[in-house]
């Protein structure tokens, strides 16, 4: 799964960098790339804590610890979901409006 991510993006990379829609180009592109890569950096946070905390599940079982650490990724990734969904939407219509 995680090759396929990769190789995803790096397409998506070669794409734009075909259509000259790189970095250095212009601003709307800019800031879409900054934001493309913190969502990434957040999607790879939140997939090695679910990784160590299943480790943790499979190994200690469910206790009281790990119930609570469950329940802070569950809220990790849930603020991750609405905030991106927001954030993408503005740029979006700013991009339109503008």
């Amino acid at each position: 799964m995680f090759l396929l991510t990769v190789s995803i993006l790096f397409s998506d990379f070669l794409l734009y960098y075909k259509h000259y829609k790189l970095i250095s180009r212009d601003a709307l592109f800019s800031s879409f790339f900054t934001i493309i890569f913190i969502h990434i950096f957040h999607i790879f946070v939140g997939s090695i804590w679910i990784l160590i905390l299943t480790f943790q599940i499979y190994k200690y079982k469910f206790d009281v610890i790990n119930m609570a650490n469950l329940n802070c990724l569950k809220i990790f990734w849930s603020f991750l979901n609405l905030m991106w969904i927001f954030l993408i939407s503005i740029i979006f219509f700013l991009e339109k409006i503008l």
